[in-house]
């Protein structure tokens, strides 16, 4: 990617050029949410650390590789966000141009499919939402990165003890079993290929443990939606090989 050769001119003339600047649009994945606390209301909170998220993960290993380098990791994610959220000019101008990026990471989804379904929409409808945001992202001159998300859970898994929870599992379960949210993600891929931006496939990853026979939900910090802190240091491997050897 275009921006390795900005970060290494950087490297090198130490004191010239303006730092380098990578933002992250996402929901509450991208945010760093984990497992929830339950309230004495019935209610509950997911734990949130931006410290664990896989944006904090990136920013680390690329200071890392380049000390002499001021990257700025801008995560913008937060919980109940859709990709629909920032299809309009008031926040494309708040929460991308502000920044002016280098490199802008976009991870939706989740959200999405529960919003869509509810309200009858398709998947054509999301990936007309990520084919907007992408192109505005590029209309600034930022590289972007598209990343499928992990799987929902897959049944309503017997150690959620929080009958709200359970609720919600059925509705995930129902979401992740039927095929609703792969249909989401096959859409949005078909956008990036057009648009010539980069795939993280998250969601093939999961795929493919599913099939050798991992218990997917032992994926998921809550048992819900949200993948544990060891996935997002996965993923934040991945997004540093694209960013350095693509």
């Amino acid at each position: 990617m275009k921006i390795v050769e900005k970060i290494k001119t950087k490297q090198e003339k130490r004191l010239d050029g303006d730092p380098i600047n990578i933002v992250f649009l996402g929901d509450s994945v991208t945010q760093g949410c984990f497992e929830d606390n339950s309230l004495s209301d019935g209610r509950s909170v997911p734990v949130t650390e931006y410290s664990s998220s896989f944006a904090s993960h990136v920013g680390k290993t690329l200071n890392f590789l380049y000390p002499n380098v001021q990257i700025n990791i801008i995560n913008c994610g937060a919980s109940g966000r859709t990709c629909g959220n920032f299809c309009s000019e008031e926040n494309v101008e708040r929460y991308i141009r502000s920044y002016h990026p280098d490199l802008t990471v976009v991870s939706f989804g989740l959200n999405d499919v529960r919003w869509n379904y509810s309200h009858g929409l398709t998947a054509d409808t999301f990936g007309e939402a990520v084919g907007y945001i992408l192109s505005e992202i590029k209309k600034t001159g930022s590289e972007a990165i598209f990343i499928t998300q992990n799987f929902m859970c897959d049944r309503v898994d017997e150690r959620l003890m929080s009958e709200a929870n359970r609720k919600i599992a059925e509705e995930l379960s129902y979401i992740q079993n039927s095929g609703l949210l792969k249909d989401y993600f096959v859409s949005a891929k078909k956008v990036c290929e057009s648009l010539s931006v980069p795939v993280i496939d998250g969601y093939y990853v999961f795929e493919k443990l599913s099939e050798a026979g991992v218990d997917t939900n032992d994926l998921l910090a809550g048992y819900l939606n949200h993948p544990v802190r060891e996935y997002h240091r996965y993923l934040a491997v991945k997004i540093c090989e694209k960013i350095l050897l693509d």
